[in-house]
């Protein structure tokens, strides 16, 4: 007999989006130097594409678009990608 359980996509999309704002707002600006880092380190430039799988609210996928690299995201949490797709309007967001 099988049960019917949730995909983990979906339980971790509403754990992670529960409170999106707060993490975009608060904690994710501590991870802005890593980020510029490793953008700077592969060399993204203009026309390049960056796909971001667990692309959360964004902050490395805006910072990608200021390079105009196009831009492609992934995440479970549809909290997250509105507030992704805010950030970078011309980018791919798929839950």
């Amino acid at each position: 007999m099988t049960q019917n359980k949730p995909r983990t996509s979906a339980v971790n999309g509403r754990l992670c989006g529960g409170h999106a704002h707060d993490w975009a707002s608060i904690q994710e600006g501590q991870c802005s130097p890593v980020y510029h880092a490793v953008l700077e380190r592969v060399g993204l430039s203009t026309g390049d594409s960056y796909l971001d799988i667990g692309c959360g609210s964004g902050m490395a996928a805006q910072f990608a678009d200021q390079r105009k690299a196009k831009v492609f995201g992934v995440d479970a949490s549809s909290a997250r990608l509105d507030i992704v797709k805010h950030r970078v309007p011309g980018g791919n967001f798929q839950i």
